[in-house]
């Protein structure tokens, strides 16, 4: 910490940018092929080089800073697939072709015509080869909101900044390099932090604010984020996510190629036992799979927890375990199946009814309540304790169908668990997500509707033990450092 104080703020993110882990997870979503033959270009320091080490056959990085190539050298000189290469990349000229072109943020530094770019990096690509190109998007709501980066040095600089691509212009210069097909994903908040991934055929129907972390290292006391963080609601229900979000990945094709991944929720910042990343498909289902290996575990566990709610009456996602070899490991693992729902959200119908009879809104919490007591033989009096809990049998992680309510990604379970605990946890994130529910039914009123104002402090407080580990804030503090808020969050 006394080596952190000593540097500057620009220090400090740079060293976040070149080491941070983190980072991995703008591309952890992406059904690599198999074999696959990676070109990284603008590698910098190597903090997505190691694990397009992972999930390649062969990786080649090039970089045209001796600084960054030794360093990326010397860091995975172990890997036994990569190659390092200091060339500039409008002078390098492979010995080979490669399926996969990865340029993710390279564009920013990129001093020539990003039209021969393309045109270039296409003579490089194999049939069926596709084309990754990340960028930071002029238009997105962080520069909106008037932070600044490393690029835009001044509040309100983003659209005239040479530094900075929108859209469009990435667009016309990808199809006058003679590319056919383009896919459009969106990383949120950023490449930095990457929580969640949209794209044009996937976009979040309801509030996405647990999976928005937003940072602003370069802003006075985090006034920024702040406002960052509170427009994303808006940009959803006016269909501007897509244009306004903080950076883009474009990914490209000579031929019309399916990418089968089509969104994706990621949790790379927790620790490694419930780290995941759930991908949305085009054929219709949902695929969660583990960061590392001692994630398996949980994900079974969750299959587990769905069986033994179903046993007891209540309707369930159907999820399975499938068993599938991974190739680049020569070792088999494990992931969670299930259907994408087409149901409504219980979130997203609690949000209609905002507007509506406070009566309404109670009614939903209290069929919620009596579900919660019917998951487990439980004690009495006036906080009944359940032989077994499932503190994610709240609003966020149900949909609702008929007046019914079904259950998905129930992760945890705990023994001799209070109901109130798992009540607490459905009235603050439900308020936390629909904070225009205050303004119908006051929080405080519900609290006392279920009799939890004079326990409130005390789940209060376990919760934020339980989120403090699970999210692995130790690890990531400098992240939450420059957040809106220490405590993502704040009911």
């Amino acid at each position: 910490m006394a080596e952190l104080t000593e540097m500057t703020t620009e220090q400090i993110w740079e060293r976040f940018y070149r080491e941070s882990p983190l980072r991995q997870a703008a591309l952890r979503w992406f059904p690599f092929p198999e074999d696959a033959a990676v070109l990284e270009v603008g590698c910098g320091y190597g903090a997505l080089t190691g694990f397009l080490c992972e999930r390649a056959a062969a990786v080649d990085a090039v970089d045209r800073d001796p600084d960054c190539t030794e360093m990326t050298e010397h860091r995975y000189e172990k890997a036994g697939n990569l190659q390092v290469i200091c060339s500039d990349i409008m002078s390098y000229t492979p010995d080979r072709v490669y399926d996969l072109i990865v340029v993710i943020e390279f564009l920013e530094c990129f001093d020539g015509d990003e039209k021969e770019l393309f045109a270039h990096l296409r003579t490089m690509l194999a049939d069926g080869g596709l084309l990754l190109i990340g960028f930071r998007n002029r238009y997105g709501i962080k520069y909106q909101c008037g932070a600044c980066d490393e690029y835009v040095k001044r509040p309100g600089e983003a659209c005239v900044s040479s530094s900075l691509h929108s859209k469009d212009q990435v667009r016309s210069a990808v199809k006058t390099a003679g590319f056919a097909d383009c896919h459009w994903y969106y990383p949120l908040p950023d490449f930095g932090f990457t929580q969640m991934v949209c794209s044009d055929q996937w976009m979040p129907a309801d509030s996405i604010r647990d999976r928005i972390i937003c940072y602003d290292p370069f802003g006075a006391d985090n006034a920024c984020a702040r406002r960052e963080f509170d427009s994303y609601d808006e940009l959803i229900q006016n269909g501007l996510l897509g244009e306004m979000a903080n950076t883009v990945l474009l990914i490209a094709s000579v031929d019309q190629t399916e990418i089968v991944t089509t969104g994706a929720v990621l949790s790379c910042d927790r620790e490694a036992g419930h780290a995941f990343v759930t991908a949305i498909r085009s054929d219709g289902t949902v695929v969660k799979e583990a960061c590392f290996p001692e994630g398996e575990a949980a994900l079974k566990q969750a299959v587990d927890n769905l069986d033994r709610l179903a046993e007891r009456g209540l309707h369930t996602v159907p999820a399975k375990i499938e068993e599938v070899y991974d190739g680049k490991s020569g070792q088999k693992r494990s992931r969670l199946i299930m259907p994408y729902m087409k149901e409504e959200p219980l979130l997203q119908y609690i949000r209609r009814m905002a507007d509506q009879d406070p009566q309404q809104i109670t009614a939903v919490f209290d069929a919620l309540y009596r579900d919660i007591l019917a998951s487990s033989p439980h004690s009495g009096g006036d906080d009944p304790v359940l032989e077994t809990g499932y503190p994610d049998m709240i609003p966020y992680n149900a949909f609702r169908q008929n007046g019914d309510f079904i259950y998905y990604d129930q992760e945890f379970c705990i023994r001799d668990c209070p109901a109130g605990y798992i009540m607490h946890r459905a009235l603050r994130y439900t308020w936390f997500h629909i904070p225009e529910l205050e303004q119908v039914l006051p929080l405080e009123e519900i609290k006392r509707h279920f009799g939890l104002t004079d326990r409130w402090e005390e789940y209060a407080h376990r919760e934020d033990s339980f989120t403090e580990k699970n999210r692995d804030r130790a690890a990531h503090a400098q992240i939450y450092q420059w957040a809106w808020s220490k405590k993502p969050y704040g009911v």
